[in-house]
């Protein structure tokens, strides 16, 4: 018997509870409503289109290089899939303390993932190129200026 009572007594304390949650769910505040409103000039209205391009619009970082700390090395750092990742193919002395960095992507895989991340690649510090003076890097159709390592 006296079992009979607990369980008695928490089936009232769950309906009881029940109940007040109930009753509260007035007093919930909305997260969102929406209306369809009455077409009035105030309203701020966003055509799908609008919405669309921009929940799926991204601009991806370019390329760019950097010295190692102590300036032995070069660092080539891509962004795109994490499965074919960009990465430098060919580094070219065009002038005194100037270079140019050609990237190619490896897409000839048709399984690469939609995600971006970086991709780093060490590179030889070419001949004729010095760490302890200003380095012009064309990259990725840009022009950066690297300080002395």
């Amino acid at each position: 018997m006296p079992r009979r009572r607990v369980l008695l007594g928490w089936g009232v304390i769950v309906l009881a509870l029940t109940i007040l949650v109930a009753g509260c769910a007035d007093r919930l505040p909305h997260v969102a409503a929406f209306g369809l409103g009455d077409g009035s000039p105030e309203e701020e209205r966003f055509p799908l289109g609008s919405i669309a391009e921009s929940a799926f619009s991204y601009s991806v970082p370019g390329p760019t290089v950097a010295w190692t700390e102590d300036g032995s090395h070069l660092v080539v750092i891509t962004f795109g899939s994490s499965s074919c990742p960009s990465e430098p193919d060919e580094v070219t002395v065009v002038d005194e303390q100037e270079i140019e960095v050609g990237i190619s992507g490896s897409f000839e895989q048709s399984d690469c993932t939609a995600d971006i991340s970086p991709h780093a690649t060490v590179l030889h510090v070419p001949d004729g190129i010095s760490s302890a003076d200003p380095l012009v890097a064309h990259i990725g159709g840009q022009q950066l200026t690297l300080p002395p390592a």
